[in-house]
């Protein structure tokens, strides 16, 4: 995971539970982080979130530790249960995630303070925007006329849980047969990013449409990870079938504009660290200058 500044990266070893939290310019270890025997049993490199201060790490498992990072100082731990899906808040203060009882729930992450609560219909996925106006809700369901056929439903709440918007995917033609509740935020909170049936899609809240970005990037297999920049200019994209070349897309025109074919294994991490330098990690943490 790479803090919002671009600035660290913290990596999870599955062999020792250790957190590595290295400097993305230098390269050196900064801090090991050994969290005590409640924390410890996280799955690895995939569970990890920042805050947007820096201040803190998520550990995410079947529960969900907060690491507060003080200089000098030991690591503090506040360890909550039954998660399901967690998103950080810009303000750094709340943090986002439903449980296994259908609830969303709003907390103070320094303290573990209950906020608010708000009953959802399934679980599904929870993501705050990048200004901390908007918070995303995004589920499958099944239809009482066909119960072969999952629909994708998305609602967009502001951030006292108060419902603005509702989309029905099944309604847009490309989530007919493979509706995919995997999506990002846009970087200026305007709308959504996602990829189905082969194509990335993005949707706009205030006029409710959905634009296609690139079409057949991949018919036969979901891209592995996919991420966009900070300015929401570029989409990188990770797919097993093109033996895990790095794919780089212009996101207003769906343009290829190219591909990093050196890598020795399956990427487990592709993040932007700034609009031009991309981490990616396979086993080795690289960094690449985009020009």
């Amino acid at each position: 995971a790479i803090n919002s500044e671009g600035s660290q990266v913290a990596i999870g070893y599955r062999d020792d539970r250790t957190i590595a939290v290295v400097d993305i310019e230098s390269g050196l270890l900064q801090q090991t982080l050994l969290p005590d025997e409640s924390v410890r049993g996280f799955r690895g490199t995939t569970e990890l979130a920042w805050s947007y201060s820096g201040q803190q790490l998520a550990v995410i498992d079947d529960h969900l530790s907060i690491l507060t990072l003080e200089p000098d100082l030991p690591v503090n731990s506040i360890r909550i249960e039954n998660i399901t899906d967690f998103s950080w808040s810009p303000n750094g203060i709340l943090a986002v995630w439903t449980d296994g009882q259908g609830l969303l729930r709003l907390v103070n992450s320094e303290t573990g303070e209950l906020m608010n609560t708000m009953p959802m219909a399934e679980r599904g996925q929870v993501k705050w925007s990048p200004n901390g106006d908007y918070l995303a809700y995004s589920y499958r369901y099944v239809s009482e006329s066909d119960s072969t056929l999952p629909y994708g439903h998305l609602e967009v709440l502001d951030n006292q849980l108060n419902i603005l918007t509702s989309i029905d995917f099944s309604n847009l033609s490309i989530f007919a047969q493979q509706p995919n509740q995997d999506f990002s935020w846009m970087p200026d909170s305007s709308g959504f990013i996602g990829y189905t049936n082969g194509s990335f899609w993005r949707w706009h809240i205030e006029t409710e449409e959905l634009e296609i970005i690139a079409s057949e990037v991949d018919t036969t297999n979901q891209p592995a990870l996919y991420s966009i920049n900070p300015s929401g200019e570029l989409l990188a994209i990770s797919n097993v079938t093109t033996n895990w070349q790095i794919h780089i897309l212009d996101v207003e025109t769906g343009e290829f504009l190219l591909a990093i074919d050196d890598l020795t294994d399956g990427s487990r991490l592709l993040e932007w660290a700034g609009d031009d330098l991309l981490l990616i990690y396979d086993g080795i943490l690289h960094a690449y200058q985009i020009n």
